[in-house]
């Protein structure tokens, strides 16, 4: 099963910016801390609520984890490799996706494009992505590789 989380980071309030922090882990930290661009530790600190959201449903936490960078860059948990994630951002949309296989996600956000043309290219129904302060969870069951496409934030 895959499951999505989407949200926006300009939900985030300064309350939530250092709950989110409070509750991270060492990884996510240094890597907020790593960055000067506020857009960019806008999208780590959303990146990990969506974690921390997500992982509470087994009983763990984001702050917990223990991280390990793959051969070509990307994160897992050392300590739940059960647990597989991946995330992608446009504009200022994050999107975290979670599997028990091995999984990616890529979100553009596309402009300016006759939805039409979408029917014609790609071998899956477009979905609207819910933006707003909550995150809403996507379960794809029968799907190992869903992309999103929206033409627009609201």
């Amino acid at each position: 099963m895959i499951e999505y989380y989407i949200t926006s980071i300009s939900n985030l309030s300064c309350e939530m910016t250092e709950e989110i922090i409070s509750n991270s882990s060492k990884f996510r930290i240094d890597k907020y801390n790593a960055i000067n661009s506020k857009e960019v530790k806008k999208e780590i600190l959303a990146a990990t609520y969506l974690i921390d959201k997500h992982l509470r449903k087994y009983g763990l936490r984001e702050k917990d984890m223990e991280y390990m960078i793959g051969k070509n860059g990307k994160p897992s948990f050392e300590n739940h490799p059960e647990i597989n994630f991946s995330i992608s951002h446009s504009k200022d949309l994050v999107l975290v996706a979670f599997s028990d296989i091995e999984v990616g996600c890529d979100m553009q956000i596309v402009k300016n494009i006759d939805s039409n043309i979408f029917d014609k290219v790609l071998a899956i129904k477009v979905l609207p992505l819910p933006v707003g302060p909550n995150s809403k969870m996507f379960d794809f069951s029968n799907s190992t590789s869903v992309s999103f496409i929206r033409d627009r934030i609201l």
